[in-house]
């Protein structure tokens, strides 16, 4: 079975058009949700565009002012891990938008989005081995960030 999700994974990948961050495309990034709210104990809030921000080619909407400072002041505490790829997919060596309202926050801290893809969900594959999955999708981010 194992084999199996890892098949399906690698092939409805987007391997060979790899980009650093997964949310070039038009409009506010994560699906309009105020990134810093992923990290909040209310949960994922929606952004409004009063309080937008460009960051790396994407533009970001946030709830508020306050959270839209927060994020300016310490970017790299708020930025999804493995440029907002599907975690699970990095560490199978492929590269899949993920769900944003799939994520774990890491015992570090950082951000991580998953996909469902069928009966397969990333978190809970991440879940069976979070080190040794976080080893191999650092190593294939690294090698993206090579190829860029």
């Amino acid at each position: 079975m194992k084999h199996i999700i890892m098949i399906m994974f690698l092939f409805t990948g987007l391997k060979t058009q790899a980009q650093q961050y997964c949310c070039h495309e038009p409009g506010p990034a994560f699906d309009g949700n105020d990134i810093t709210s992923y990290y909040d104990e209310n949960g994922i809030q929606k952004g409004h565009p009063d309080f937008s921000y460009s960051y790396v080619g994407m533009t970001l909407i946030f709830e508020n002012e306050e959270n839209r400072s927060k994020f300016i002041k310490e970017p790299d505490k708020y930025f999804p891990e493995y440029g907002a790829w599907c975690a699970i997919a990095m560490s199978l060596g492929s590269i899949i938008k993920p769900n944003y309202s799939y994520y774990i926050l890491r015992e570090d801290g950082r951000l991580l989005f998953f996909t469902i893809q069928g009966f397969v969900n990333g978190i809970t594959l991440w879940k069976k081995d979070p080190k040794g999955n976080k080893v191999k999708a650092d190593t294939f981010y690294l090698s993206i960030l090579g190829n860029e």
